[in-house]
């Protein structure tokens, strides 16, 4: 257990309802869906899936964010 009222104050309650960040480096598109379905998280993806038939609309529509791996700019 970790107190972090030294930091945030006296008047600092932990509050806590699960995890706030889960990372996940999937070897399966199993472990995607099942992390879909029990967490219904927020996803980061790279920007190429975005414009991919199917998996791009369902993307899009659990508001993922996009992230552009390649090229100079990324």
């Amino acid at each position: 257990d970790i107190d972090y009222s030294e930091y945030l104050g006296p008047d600092w309650k932990k509050e806590y309802e699960g995890a706030s960040t889960l990372v996940s480096n999937h070897v399966s598109w199993f472990d995607a869906c099942f992390a879909i379905q029990y967490y219904y998280p927020t996803i980061v993806a790279r920007d190429t899936l975005e414009k991919t038939p199917f998996i791009g609309s369902v993307l899009t529509a659990m508001s993922t964010i996009y992230l552009k791996r390649a090229g100079a700019d990324a």
